[in-house]
């Protein structure tokens, strides 16, 4: 029988915590690619959107703009339906540590990156009054960010499974332990690299 995986979803972020113990892969999609794989997710009932921010809490404004400017992105640029109603579970956001890389399960980071609203400022109005001898609304202007459809990026992490077999004698079981520590370093080498490549989405 056929047992379909869970896909997790989260804007930027990872956490180690969503790794698993051995190895593991990092792919990047591309955006026909991820649509699919979102689609048939969602199709199937199999996908988790997570956050690391508590987007339902009050203090959190900032965070619940970032994933409803990215949400609007993705459907108009990307044709991938997504709203920020999706992170909520029956009771609360579903958080990042929610998500974990398993043989059933596989975790899907959205990136993209933000630049300078220049057609803001652009059409900035009058100055309100002078804070330092510069115009409020211009100092407002130089702030206004937007997200840049180009830098949309889709990366998947997925677990390789173990594919040496397990022992019963202690003599394999001690050779056996150089493989794993070259697993576990593996794994750290790629958390780093991971980390290098979405660390760029803020």
């Amino acid at each position: 029988m056929h047992i379909q995986r869970t896909t997790y979803l989260s804007f930027w972020d990872v956490e180690l915590g969503n790794l698993p113990t051995g190895v593991f892969r990092q792919r990047d999609l591309s955006t026909a690619e991820a649509r699919d794989i979102l689609r048939g997710a969602r199709i199937s009932k199999s996908l988790i959107c997570v956050s690391r921010k508590d987007l339902g809490a009050p203090y959190e404004t900032r965070a619940r703009q970032r994933h409803e400017e990215l949400c609007a992105l993705l459907r108009e640029h990307a044709d991938i339906e997504m709203q920020l109603r999706d992170f909520f579970g029956e009771l609360c956001v579903n958080p990042l540590c929610l998500a974990k890389v398993t043989n059933q399960s596989r975790l899907l980071v959205v990136d993209c990156h933000y630049v300078r609203d220049h057609q803001e400022s652009s059409d900035a109005g009058p100055p309100e009054s002078d804070v330092g001898g510069e115009p409020i609304e211009r100092l407002r202007s130089l702030l206004r960010m937007k997200l840049a459809p180009e830098s949309l990026r889709f990366h998947i992490l997925e677990k390789i499974p173990d594919t040496w077999p397990s022992s019963t004698n202690g003599g394999a079981d001690i050779a056996a332990q150089p493989a794993e520590r070259d697993r576990s370093g593996q794994a750290l080498q790629q958390l780093a690299q991971l980390s290098q490549d979405l660390g760029l989405g803020y």
